[in-house]
């Protein structure tokens, strides 16, 4: 910091009594005048600065690109073999990794030259003959700005590890999202045509992010019986996926815990010793076991359906989900169901069972509704009524078809293949 000062009677004369530095510094002369060197240097070690001298700006160059730790220039303007606006120029243009503070030395401050000499990358000016006084304090006040450069330098730095810190953060993160993605996939059924007598499945799942909400499932619950349900909860990221995950393992035959009984079947005494429970009996339970005991809030839509494979009639309970859609050999279209309540959205709720007969040729289609309202560039929907009618429009093609033929209407529509939804499809077919 500058010292004290003490003011005489005449009140332009300033005489300094003291003055303090804040940090020694290595600070370059480049002047091609002995004498100038000479009292330059002088000044700057009675001021306990390191001094190094150039005789011009083609070695003052020379020795910045040598001396890392040099970031203070006093450079005279005129000189042979490189002046000093053009080392400021060279100086300026360089990425020497480190902020370097000029001041030129000269005998003309005409503001034209001022202006040439700021343009080319010059800090301050000092005319000659110098005051011994006004270099101390332009030096001080360079010495101001390279420690705000410094700082700034060790901020960035910090910011910098931060970044990496986060950025392998970040990728960690992404290698167990992809792990969860691999065993949500998992977890799903493939296609199955001819898995099940007088019944096929079918289905198109694509995730919005590496995990979803969405999931469904498909399994022979007795010899002529299979069930079938589309789940989507509410949300997207990590807490939707566990629940997805969570209520994908408890919707299966074999799951029990804690000796409870399986939600899908409950046992009895006679042979053969356990009934298929009816869909609506199924989501009441999942809703009531779904309840949230903080303020989570975590809810989720589905259709669950129990298809009889000899008959066809097949009995299903929707809560809060899009209605299913029935597509005849005829083309005829049936929207199945208008509604319903979530699960785990509020307790005590009762569900409805419908209940269809499917014959040979027909297909049975559940969904989400991040196909519908699947969004293209404008903002558009792509609707329930543009979805029915590709399902309708050619009702005989290979159901492996439609599946892609709706695919590919989804992306197209869209622009692209990423989509703001999770979208899911489950096509089943008689026999």
């Amino acid at each position: 910091m500058l010292g004290q000062r003490v003011c005489g009677r005449d009140v332009n004369k300033t005489v300094w009594i003291s003055y303090k530095w804040g940090k020694r510094m290595k600070i370059l002369i480049v002047d091609d005048s002995d004498d100038v060197r000479l009292s330059l240097r002088l000044f700057l070690k009675k001021w306990n600065h390191e001094v190094v001298e150039a005789m011009d700006g083609k070695e003052g160059w020379q020795m910045l690109q040598e001396n890392q730790d040099i970031s203070f220039v006093i450079s005279d303007w005129s000189m042979p073999e490189m002046t000093g606006v053009e080392l400021c120029q060279v100086i300026r243009k360089a990425a020497l990794g480190r902020y370097i503070y000029i001041i030129l030395l000269t005998a003309n401050t005409e503001k034209g030259q001022v202006i040439e000499g700021i343009e080319s990358g010059a800090d301050d000016f000092i005319g000659k003959p110098f005051n011994q006084n006004e270099l101390r304090v332009r030096i001080h006040a360079g010495e101001r700005v390279l420690q705000l450069e410094r700082e700034l330098a060790e901020r960035n730095q910090t910011l910098v590890e931060y970044n990496r810190k986060l950025e392998e953060a970040y990728a960690q993160i992404r290698i167990d999202l992809e792990a969860a993605a691999r065993l949500q996939r998992q977890l799903l059924p493939d296609s199955a045509r001819d898995k099940f007598a007088g019944v096929g499945f079918d289905r198109m799942y694509m995730p919005s992010a590496f995990v979803a909400g969405d999931t469904l499932n498909f399994f022979q619950l007795d010899e002529h019986h299979v069930g079938f349900y589309m789940i989507d909860v509410a949300g997207h990221g990590i807490a939707s996926a566990l629940m997805s995950i969570t209520t994908h393992k408890i919707l299966t035959p074999e799951y029990s815990i804690r000796g409870r009984e399986n939600i899908l079947k409950h046992t009895i005494e006679q042979s053969p010793y356990y009934e298929i429970r009816p869909p609506a009996q199924v989501i009441t339970e999942l809703n009531e076991s779904s309840q949230q005991e903080n303020d989570a809030m975590q809810y989720f839509t589905m259709v669950y359906a129990v298809l009889n494979t000899q008959t066809g009639v097949v009995t299903m309970s929707q809560a809060g989900h899009p209605a299913p859609v029935l597509v005849r050999t005829n083309g005829e279209v049936v929207q199945i169901g208008s509604g319903g309540f979530p699960v785990g959205m509020l307790p005590g709720m009762v569900y409805e069972e419908l209940t269809e007969t499917l014959y040979q040729g027909d297909r049975l289609y559940l969904y989400t509704d991040g196909i519908t309202e699947c969004p293209n560039p404008g903002g558009e929907q792509f609707s329930e009524e543009r979805f029915v009618r590709l399902l309708s429009e050619e009702p005989q093609i290979p159901i492996e078809h439609v599946l892609e033929k709706i695919e590919s209407a989804l992306i197209e529509w869209r622009g692209s293949t990423q989509f703001d939804d999770d979208i899911s499809l489950l096509a089943v077919e008689k026999h």
